[in-house]
């Protein structure tokens, strides 16, 4: 049997993703996620899984083949091309500090909870998406974090996943029978994806959803297509597939087309053997999701999370500056309140209009006029509060550079001009497999776009279905000529200089950039409007010399990362911090030992009708500071001092 190099990187990346899962859920069992156990552990992994593949090798006669350089010469430059991409993408992973909205207010502060309790069992807080949200990037960020002591490495984990997609991808296209220059553009059509760009140097979850993703599809296709079951390949589909649902709850939507074309196939091609893959690939799948399931199931009622309205009460108290973030508050939230034709074909005209925005404003205008004409053809309000995200209104937006909205404008185009292809010509769409492939692709869109509402920031969550469909893109336009491949090609990596270089929220070359901004200043990249009050704060935090810090946010303002990061740093002493005054579920949380034994001797409060003095369960507080929206309350012995 002969393993590619490619395959070989796919192996070990789920080796790695299973053992982030292990390792965390074991070690939190018994409160030990430390730097001594987390060292111990990998150094097990890594011992144990060098000498099992030594051994298989002897044994089966495994065969890893030499990589080939056989690459066109006029193909080498856009191999540099996609090079450089991922160069400089990870320079500004390593250079940038977390900064994205949604880290500050959960991706990130899940991750300093976990490691201040040493394990990743529930919380009070007042953001309950950092209990239910589904946690792999955040393990993984975890484990990057407590072995190297600080965030530097937090957002190596999108940008780990972005070189797995172009690996992944450009297996895709050699299944689909895409030769090496093929495989190479499908590489540099995924690794172009201006979202996924400006997503690789971050700690959001969407290029990491996207890389199980396409491994889950990888390794079922060619499980199908083995005259026999493969079992390690059934293994990893399994495994691929709990990872993905581990990473993201957009996983389930998008593989939903998959698990069925893969079911089907297995059925015809294996009979009633069909089970046994089947049921290894559902059992790898839960084991993975088992723990975090529990957890949710235990607090929640539900596997996934809350529901519908358990949250926010009452979503008129939204501030235009939290909104974006109560949108990932629950998933039944997110989820569309009718489903109806017209409703359907409503959000896939409003979804596919989040990638028309060009530089200009008449260009958009005129877009936006045909959309709303059209929901008029339709009789249903653009902005139907059924279908659209509570305080967002439909509008196409200039290029944003920014990974919350950008859209992906010529790869959409070149999509959809690649399926008409597809359609014309005879001999193309005679392939059944790519037919069955493109039906999955558009099955889980027309999901997506039945399901969820439509948000200003779903161009981010499609993420991907335009990584996923690079392999077809590829396929199809290699039965055209080369030069149109190569015009492409170069089209497609000149146009992506600006989201390498000038990313809104990490910037190389822009101004603020990475080079001259301290870390610090970092955090507050997309909130500028609030640096000096959170910097302040932290100061005069400090100068209290308080321990103990309570956390009463997510009133005005819900950012929580920023005080972890720059108040532990340059403590003297521990600092532990924890929500109080949590209503929500997680407020149950509150009454177990190790949080009720926590007793602060200063709150930190974003509640914007705060008097002077603060009467809690742990004594009496006076407002020592405040800065609009930041006010620090202490216990009345540091006021007096």
């Amino acid at each position: 049997m002969s393993v590619s190099l490619r395959e070989c990187f796919l192996f070990v990346a789920i080796l790695g993703g299973v053992s982030v899962t292990a390792i965390t859920e074991v070690l939190s069992t018994f409160t030990l996620i430390t730097y001594g156990w987390l060292v111990a552990f990998w150094s097990v992994v890594l011992l144990g899984s060098t000498s099992f593949v030594i051994t298989l090798m002897r044994r089966q006669n495994l065969v890893v083949p030499s990589p080939s350089l056989t690459l066109p010469s006029r193909a080498v430059p856009f191999l540099s091309g996609l090079v450089l991409i991922v160069t400089l993408t990870g320079l500004t992973a390593f250079l940038s500090a977390p900064n994205v909205s949604d880290s500050m207010v959960y991706h990130m502060s899940r991750v300093v909870h976990w490691i201040q309790d040493r394990n990743v069992s529930f919380y009070p807080t007042h953001s309950i998406k950092q209990l239910y949200m589904n946690p792999w990037a955040e393990f993984a960020i975890m484990h990057l974090q407590i072995l190297s002591s600080g965030d530097r490495f937090a957002n190596f984990v999108q940008w780990f996943s972005m070189i797995g997609c172009l690996i992944g991808v450009s297996l895709l296209a050699k299944q689909f029978g895409g030769d090496l220059q093929t495989q190479l553009f499908a590489a540099v059509f995924a690794g172009t994806i201006p979202m996924g760009i400006l997503q690789s140097s971050s700690t959001q979850n969407d290029y990491a959803v996207s890389f199980w993703l396409l491994c889950f599809v990888y390794f079922s296709i060619s499980s199908v297509r083995q005259e026999q079951i493969h079992w390690p390949y059934a293994l990893a589909a399994g495994f691929t597939l709990g990872l993905a649902i581990l990473t993201k709850g957009t996983a389930y939507i998008f593989a939903v087309p998959f698990v069925v074309w893969v079911g089907y196939s297995f059925v015809r091609t294996f009979r009633f053997k069909s089970w046994k893959p089947a049921l290894l690939i559902g059992a790898a799948c839960l084991a993975l999701n088992f723990g975090h399931y529990t957890r949710n199931l235990n607090l929640f009622g539900s596997p996934i999370g809350p529901k519908k309205g358990s949250i926010i009460d009452d979503l008129s108290k939204a501030t235009v500056d939290n909104i974006q973030h109560l949108a990932g508050d629950s998933l039944a939230m997110t989820m569309s309140d009718v489903i109806s034709p017209p409703s359907v074909v409503s959000n896939i005209a409003r979804n596919i209009g989040l990638h028309l925005g060009t530089p200009s404003e008449r260009v958009n205008s005129r877009i936006n006029d045909v959309i709303e004409k059209f929901h008029q053809f339709l009789n249903i309000d653009i902005n139907d509060p059924r279908t659209t995200w509570p305080g967002t209104k439909y509008q196409v937006l200039k290029p944003s550079l920014h990974e919350d909205t950008e859209g992906n404008f010529l790869h959409l185009f070149l999509l959809l001009g690649v399926v008409l292809l597809f359609f014309i010509s005879k001999e193309i769409r005679s392939s059944h497999a790519l037919l069955s492939y493109l039906t999955a692709l558009f099955s889980g869109f027309l999901l997506f776009c039945a399901l969820l509402k439509w948000q200003p920031w779903n161009s981010r969550l499609q993420l991907p279905l335009f990584v996923l469909a690079s392999p077809f893109v590829g396929a199809v336009l290699s039965r055209y000529k080369k030069k149109v491949i190569v015009s492409i090609e170069l089209a497609l990596l000149l146009a992506a200089l600006p989201w390498v270089l000038f990313n809104s929220s990490h910037s190389l070359l822009g101004n603020p950039s990475v080079w001259n901004h301290n870390r610090s200043e970092q955090y507050f990249n997309n909130g500028s409007r609030v640096r000096d009050a959170y910097l302040k704060a932290a100061y005069f935090l400090k100068s209290t010399k308080c321990g103990q810090i309570g956390l009463d946010i997510g009133y005005a303002y819900d950012w929580e990362y920023p005080f972890w990061a720059l108040l532990n740093p340059a403590a003297k002493q521990a600092i532990r911090i924890e929500h109080v005054h949590v209503k929500n579920e997680s407020g149950a949380m509150s009454l177990l030992p190790h949080f009720r034994r926590f007793s602060p001797c200063a709150i930190i409060s974003t509640r914007p009708d705060q008097v002077d003095e603060l009467v809690t369960e742990t004594g009496a507080y006076a407002k020592g500071w405040a800065s609009s929206p930041i006010s620090v309350f202490v216990t009345t012995a540091i006021s007096l001092s």
